[in-house]
């Protein structure tokens, strides 16, 4: 690790100013790139066939050990400087063993959006004294071939994002409001880890708030009425928030749509909802021009 401005770590450079932080791994992206064949660009990740699961030539055993190297390295990237394409990077890893045609030509695409987007960096503010702890989370119903939901969840610290997941439910769920309750209290999981890691460096921190855009999960929370939870797996879920919820760890409160940065890590998306989701996701909103 160099001192100074700009220092080096683990594949990231982290370069220092006054009132920011930004991290970028475009060296780590040049050597990914080194390895694709295809020199295309894309303005997007995914399109909207992501999780579409084709029956196309299962590809060979040369090709499979390349498919499996680079999603690994695309999900290291992920995980640490890039959630814009967390969604395609997560999906592939299911995909790792039985791989095709189809799911190299998703994988190309990210590459592809990568050799367009490869200086993209993390931004990270000056806080304040006391940090802001905001989390998000989101389901996309029913998108996976088995009938399993997508979840989504964005914990920020004054805005940033410091925690991002994208992740197929374990179980099928039988309407969209199911769906959102399970990644609420999947999600909250990781809320209560860093609101008490947050604590315990002395931070003075109340009901952590996440921001939900399904009115009916709302509406079941705030009667306090299991309501549609007829079923003992998502009754747990359900008194589970609520126990959250009456102790003051969490508030559960209304975000549009429009506004739910978790919308990003549950299916892709296009044009400027993208591009303003990204940016919310790195951290840096003023690079978004509507």
């Amino acid at each position: 690790v160099r001192q100074g401005a700009e220092n080096g770590y683990l594949g990231m450079r982290l370069t220092t100013a006054e009132d920011k932080l930004t991290v970028d791994m475009v060296a780590y992206i040049d050597e990914c790139l080194k390895e694709c064949p295809s020199t295309a660009t894309h303005a997007t990740p995914a399109d909207s066939n992501l999780f579409v699961v084709g029956e196309s030539v299962e590809l060979g055993a040369k090709e499979k050990e390349y498919f499996h190297s680079m999603v690994a390295r695309l999900l290291y990237l992920a995980k640490r400087t890039r959630p814009d394409i967390l969604t395609a990077v997560s999906f592939l890893t299911g995909r790792v063993t039985k791989s095709c045609e189809d799911d190299m030509v998703k994988l190309e695409r990210v590459l592809g959006y990568l050799r367009k987007t490869r200086y993209l960096t993390m931004t990270f503010k000056r806080g304040l004294q006391s940090p802001s702890l905001v989390a998000y989370t989101d389901a996309g119903y029913g998108v996976h071939e088995e009938g399993q939901s997508r979840s989504g969840l964005v914990v920020t610290i004054n805005g940033t994002p410091v925690i991002w997941k994208s992740s197929k439910q374990s179980i099928v769920t039988k309407s969209s409001t199911e769906a959102e309750l399970v990644a609420l209290t999947d999600g909250s999981t990781d809320v209560l880890w860093m609101r008490n890691l947050l604590l315990s460096q002395g931070y003075e921190i109340g009901p952590v708030p996440i921001g939900e855009d399904n009115q009916s999960v709302l509406a079941m929370l705030e009667k306090r009425s299991v309501g549609l939870a007829r079923t003992r797996h998502i009754n747990v879920r359900y008194f589970f928030i609520v126990d959250r919820v009456k102790s003051d760890e969490l508030k559960i409160v209304y975000v549009p749509t429009e506004d739910m940065l978790a919308d990003a890590l549950t299916k892709p998306l296009a044009g400027k909802t993208f591009a303003k989701m990204r940016a919310m996701l790195l951290g840096d909103n003023a690079s978004y021009c509507p």
